[in-house]
């Protein structure tokens, strides 16, 4: 079973946050895209998820130290993954632990590296942690179904800091799940109907998809609705222009007052802004907690 058959035939737990629309890599129009063929699955990783999954094995083993369990790596992407209980449902657990020469699977482990740890994520030890891993962790539950809680261990390499929170099962929550994603499937999958329009990106790809160019112009007559939202584009259009214009000018008054300098920061706490060099030329770019700068 190849890796895309895999991808296109089945809702993996990656796919979750993204159908029930808390995901900030994507939303369900990427996930429709991809399991209506109408675009192809991404390839490889890229350069931090590649070290991610390099260091996945030893963060595996120190948690095994921790919790006096042995861990085993659960199917890899060339691999067919776990199926189930409903044959559209698969996922592939990071690794299963057990107790030394045991039989049974205590628990799932599921590792996430980052940068830094930001506002989502709560202490050592607690259950706050953002919700998009919650969700890929319940189908993950859901689909293995052999163990009756997983580890999310979460290790942010800026600070060398690693997290532990325990995530225990709940039915409730995976019957909703499965009972949301079981429509969406039925809905956009099997009877191909476009999910609903939103701002993304992936939505505008779909309707290049779905809508190609005519080959002649021929102009329809607009319905009142449709007059609606040419007035709507065309208001916030201009107020972008706008908004544009203002945006350039303060960034150019940052540029001055940065000057020389690399950046800015507050008395105390993180970098704020820097003016970097980028060919010839000089960029501004605002920080976030995420950057390592």
């Amino acid at each position: 079973m190849s890796k895309i058959y895999d991808r296109r035939t089945t809702l993996g737990s990656s796919d979750i946050a993204k159908v029930i629309g808390i995901s900030k890599w994507g939303d369900e129009w990427d996930v429709w895209l991809e399991k209506t063929g109408r675009s192809t699955p991404k390839e490889g990783f890229s350069g931090d998820q590649a070290g991610g999954n390099m260091m996945e094995t030893a963060i595996a083993m120190e948690v095994g130290k921790r919790m006096n369990l042995s861990f085993v790596p659960g199917p890899d992407l060339s691999e067919a993954p776990s199926i189930g209980p409903e044959p559209w449902m698969s996922a592939r657990v990071d690794f299963r632990g057990r107790v030394w020469k045991g039989r049974s699977w205590k628990c799932g482990l599921e590792v996430k590296t980052l940068r830094k740890f930001d506002e989502t994520w709560g202490p050592d030890g607690s259950d706050l942690f953002p919700p998009d891993k919650a969700a890929q962790i319940a189908w993950q539950q859901t689909v293995d179904n052999s163990y009756p809680f997983t580890i999310l261990a979460a290790y942010a390499w800026s600070s060398y800091e690693l997290r532990l929170y325990k995530v225990k099962r709940s039915k409730s929550t995976e019957k909703a799940l499965v009972d949301h994603c079981r429509s969406w499937w039925e809905d956009h999958v099997i009877n191909d109907v476009p999910p609903e329009v939103t701002g993304s990106s992936a939505c505008s790809n779909g309707l290049s998809t779905l809508f190609p160019a005519p080959e002649r112009k021929v102009y329809r007559t607009a319905t009142d609705v449709e007059l609606r939202l040419v007035d709507a584009y065309r208001s916030l259009s201009d107020k972008v222009t706008v908004i544009q214009a203002e945006r350039s000018e303060i960034g150019n008054l940052l540029k001055q007052c940065i000057g020389s300098d690399y950046g800015l920061k507050p008395q105390e706490g993180s970098p704020l802004v820097i003016y970097y060099k980028h060919g010839s030329s000089r960029r501004l770019r605002l920080l976030s907690q995420d950057d390592s700068e």
